[in-house]
């Protein structure tokens, strides 16, 4: 047998309507980390290894793509770039090495992509060369087929 319970009104208790911990935390680091934000403007932090042992990474990677071969005026920017931030950082204008050195890896991703773009072009052409030999074959074929086979009387 079922039972049918019956709930009046009064037991229904309401959830109080608070927001989540995360919220008010989140909110509170919002705005005091904007407040805290004009105090830093102007200073930029100082470049670290990374930036340039990215640059180089991005360079070995876009030589290992061929670029040197298939995109050598970007990949010769980038190494220009790279030495002019090591110059930089050598000078003490770290702001700017660190510019050059992010420019630089901009430069070698560049060089990579198009050297990428070039094989992909290269590979294109080829299945279009082979597609167009085979068309031509099979035309070839059926041109012999249909010149070799005999018209049948129809009688």
């Amino acid at each position: 047998m079922s039972r049918i319970f019956y709930i009046k009104p009064g037991m229904i208790r309401r959830a109080k309507r608070h927001l989540p911990c995360c919220v008010t935390f989140s909110g509170s680091f919002l705005f005091f980390g904007c407040s805290i934000l004009p105090l830093n403007w102007g200073h930029t932090a100082p470049p670290t290894v990374e930036a340039f042992s990215k640059a180089e990474l991005s360079l070995r990677t876009a030589a290992e793509a061929r670029a040197d071969e298939l995109a050598p005026m970007e990949l010769q920017r980038a190494k220009e770039k790279l030495e002019q931030a090591r110059r930089a950082m050598a000078s003490g204008k770290d702001a700017e090495a660190r510019r050059l050195a992010e420019a630089a890896d901009v430069e070698a991703e560049l060089a990579q992509a198009r050297a990428e773009a070039e094989i992909t072009r290269f590979a294109a052409d080829q299945l279009r060369l082979r597609g167009d030999a085979l068309r031509q074959e099979m035309e070839g074929a059926a041109r012999r087929r249909s010149a070799t086979e005999t018209p049948k009387s129809q009688w």
